[in-house]
């Protein structure tokens, strides 16, 4: 009674751990995988707005630059009227917008505006120059600035499918753990059995055919056969760890253990051998013309007696105990 009540706790915990595990399996991504996923994909956009604040800072310290510039080229005129004070104001309130240029940035904008206005061609032309590199900065900032709107909404999108991913498996977690807290937390029994088995069919359904694929492979190449017998080794080993977990389990599903059909087989066979032996005596009689033997029953079973030692006899004992003969009525 013992044996069994411990056999039937060890059975109801393997069920409930599978049923535990199935769950993790199957949901792992809802604290695990896709939370992670969601996080990187976040992370991603932060990285990207990052680089969208830089290029605007860039673009504000480029204005101040200009806005410097034009502040400095406006107070070169000695007479300046009243449409050139309303331009130096207008600037002056752009300049409040913009972050103060280094002093390094000060003086190489002040060269540059010296150069195009200079009365000379040559200080001109370098000053056009300096204008150009830096529409080249302008049209990087401007080119970088639409790189990055592209792969912030690339982001994005990718963002929302995995938010979307994972709240679609939270869905369905929660789900699961409904199924699994009916009829009082016996429906986590019934979740737990139907996952255990149906994996264990697709375990055994993959198993056979690698097995039956060795099988044929083996009568067709020797390394098919020694791929085989190592196969046939594992599966031994499946097979004495669920006997060792369940020893009734071999008998139910009527497996015979080697052992006792060596011992069978081995009973039969000297019974076998021995009847033959008479045959051959009887037929070598009836060629040489000398009469046939005929053997008594007692005599039969002496003959069977002298090739049989102690477990082959158990063997006919148990036999006899199985098909019930010692209750069976005299004649």
């Amino acid at each position: 009674m013992r044996s069994v009540l411990i056999k039937t706790i060890s059975l109801c915990s393997l069920i409930l751990l599978s049923s535990c595990g199935t769950l993790t399996g199957k949901n792992e991504g809802v604290s695990g995988k896709a939370t992670r996923a969601e996080e990187k994909a976040h992370n991603q956009i932060e990285l990207v707005n990052d680089a969208i604040v830089y290029n605007d800072r860039q673009k504000l310290q480029t204005i101040g630059v200009f806005a410097t510039g034009t502040e400095y080229a406006l107070s070169k005129i000695q007479t300046p009227d009243n449409e050139i004070d309303v331009a130096r104001e207008l600037n002056s309130r752009v300049l409040t917008l913009t972050e103060s240029p280094s002093l390094d940035q000060l003086k190489k904008v002040h060269s540059m505006v010296d150069n195009l206005v200079s009365s000379l061609q040559q200080q001109r032309d370098v000053g056009l120059k300096e204008l150009a590199k830096r529409d080249g900065d302008i049209y990087d900032i401007q080119l970088e600035k639409k790189s990055l709107s592209n792969i912030k909404d690339q982001e994005i999108k990718r963002y929302m499918d995995v938010a979307q991913s994972a709240a679609s498996k939270a869905d369905q977690y929660e789900a699961t753990l409904g199924e699994m807290d009916s009829m009082w937390g016996i429906g986590a029994i019934f979740y737990g059995v139907k996952r255990l088995f149906t994996r264990a069919f697709i375990f055994l359904s993959i198993f056979a055919f690698i097995y039956l694929v060795l099988r044929v492979l083996s009568t067709m190449h020797p390394a098919g056969a020694a791929a085989f017998q190592i196969f046939d080794m594992i599966a031994s080993v499946f097979m004495n760890i669920i006997k060792g977990l369940a020893p009734g389990a071999a008998k139910m599903a009527k497996l015979v253990p080697e052992a006792t059909s060596v011992i069978y087989k081995q009973t039969l066979g000297h019974m076998v051998g021995t009847i033959e032996t008479l045959k051959q005596k009887d037929s070598d009689a009836a060629t040489s013309g000398q009469p046939v033997k005929k053997y008594s029953l007692t005599e039969i079973l002496n003959e069977f007696s002298k090739v049989m030692d102690r477990p082959n006899k158990d063997v006919v004992d148990e036999v006899k105990t199985d098909i019930r003969w010692n209750n069976k009525p005299q004649s």
